[in-house]
């Protein structure tokens, strides 16, 4: 029976780490590094992250529910490497939240109201490849009574059965995002990130040059059409010239 307290407490103990919040935490670019909204997390450059297009990122910190680490196909890592469009859906509660071009892109939706899994079979259905959740409410909005931030951004995304992959993002990234309604997003690690916007200013510094080498040769070509016909009109004057002097 002395056993029975202690048991007691293991299993209450175990209850507190499973329901232990699950933080995604921002990132932002501050030099060479990153700067963590979250002082309890560092940044680790191997994780599957949410890139957006000023360089900030949200981590996707794996879920304690049992039943989303049993769906691997949830998993944004089945995306990874690619920059995605979004499309905003609203709360997702409905198909109809979800508008026609959807399709083949990454959908937006606010968290409430309505079930991560209801939200994600939604999105599927309307032909989204992914889907991220907006949290609602501000990151640090639970406060100890000495001050202490006790949630960053609380999203524990339980999810019934597979869907598409998925994955949160703050309440302040997802409010500019929403105010955007379009726009786009990268999927992946630090280094597929890196990759990716070289990969993009290669392009663009190659489209450049293209552009500059055709400015620089247009001119060229119109001085050379110029004394072609500069050439014909004197060749015919010297004709007529020649058949007056007869």
């Amino acid at each position: 029976m002395k056993k029975l307290p202690v048991i007691v407490s293991a299993i209450l103990l175990l209850t507190c780490i499973l329901a232990a919040p699950i933080n995604a935490a921002t990132f932002t670019p501050v030099g060479d590094t990153y700067e963590s909204s979250d002082p309890n997390r560092d940044f680790n450059p191997d994780d599957i992250m949410v890139w957006f297009e000023d360089g900030t990122a949200c981590s996707q910190n794996p879920s304690l529910d049992t039943n989303e680490n049993d769906l691997p196909e949830n998993n944004l890592s089945n995306i990874a490497g690619k920059w995605y469009e979004f499309v905003y859906c609203d709360i997702g509660s409905t198909p109809e939240m979800f508008p026609p071009e959807v399709a083949g892109k990454i959908a937006l939706i606010k968290r409430g109201e309505s079930t991560f899994t209801v939200k994600t079979e939604n999105a599927k259905n309307a032909g989204a490849v992914g889907a991220l959740i907006c949290n609602n409410f501000p990151d640090g909005e639970l406060v100890d009574d000495d001050g202490t931030i006790l949630i960053y951004n609380d999203v524990t995304m339980a999810i019934e059965y597979p869907t598409i992959p998925c994955g949160s993002i703050s309440s302040d990234i997802g409010a500019k995002l929403i105010e955007q309604r379009t726009g786009k997003v990268f999927i992946g690690t630090l280094a597929q990130y890196q990759a990716s916007i070289a990969e993009m200013k290669a392009a663009e510094e190659a489209a450049a040059a293209e552009a500059s080498t055709a400015t620089t040769t247009a001119p060229q070509t119109a001085d050379v059409s110029s004394v072609i016909v500069m050439a014909a009109v004197v060749s015919l004057a010297g004709v007529v010239i020649a058949r007056k002097k007869r």
